[in-house]
């Protein structure tokens, strides 16, 4: 039996995916909405444009004068150019996003994580977490359903324990991990992610089969407290990505 074994996977998603985070999120001068399509603006061809059209003196005075308020697009109109699909494909160096809805007062987004050459993918970390989960539910699944007790006493007061006394979720996360994964039998090694079983997997980067057209969906994400509500974002909003 070989120590090592190398396998390819075709993998199906089966609702819209998204992996990106506040760090990427983009606002109206780095973007233009036009028709059904977001244009997501190259730095570099925005500036060989200003520069030709001798217009970097006026975007830093409104880009500093508006600050956060400052709309690229209203900025461009001013100056009487037409935002056509020709020049927002040469200002975003022929990219695009699909809107699946009206956008029109969309003040930021969140973009599909990419490589350097503007390819989306899914990391091979985020394929291994979504492995790690399953496992993880399938085994409390079968704890429930073959002994309900031992899942109260290990699972639900234990949650309920540490929720009363505002503990870290990473806390009961980390606790999980060393429970069931960590078991792997190394001498002189105690449990600790060294002994991960889930280390002998390595999974790659996974890439689009073919052409793929990224979206934009508005998504609410709701929150438990002593009942349900819109989670709010750091500038006080509620989430809408």
């Amino acid at each position: 039996m070989a120590l090592f074994e190398k396998a390819e996977v075709k993998i199906v998603t089966k609702s819209p995916v998204h992996i990106g985070g506040v760090e990427q999120k983009k606002t109206r001068f780095e973007f233009i909405i036009h028709g059904n399509y977001l244009y997501p603006i190259s730095e570099d061809r925005l500036a060989e444009f200003l520069s030709k059209e001798n217009l970097i003196f006026d975007y830093c005075a409104q880009l500093e004068n508006k600050a956060n308020l400052f709309n690229l697009a209203d900025f461009l109109r001013s100056k009487a150019f037409i935002l056509n699909e020709s020049l927002l494909l040469k200002l975003s160096s022929g990219k695009r996003i699909y809107l699946n809805h009206n956008a029109s007062l969309m003040q930021d987004y969140r973009p599909y994580i990419r490589d350097g050459f503007g390819m989306p993918y899914i990391p091979g970390t985020s394929i291994k977490g979504v492995i790690r989960t399953a496992i993880l539910y399938n085994l409390l699944k079968e704890l429930k359903e073959s002994s309900y007790e031992d899942f109260e006493v290990n699972f639900e007061r234990r949650i309920v324990e540490d929720i009363e006394q505002k503990k870290s979720k990473r806390d009961f996360s980390a606790w999980l991990n060393k429970e069931y994964f960590e078991g792997f039998k190394l001498l002189g090694k105690e449990k600790s992610p060294h002994t991960d079983w889930l280390k002998m997997l390595k999974i790659s980067d996974a890439y689009p089969d073919g052409e793929i057209q990224t979206s934009i969906i508005p998504i609410n994400i709701l929150k438990r407290e002593e009942n349900w509500k819109y989670k709010e974002e750091y500038s006080g909003k509620t989430t809408k990505t």
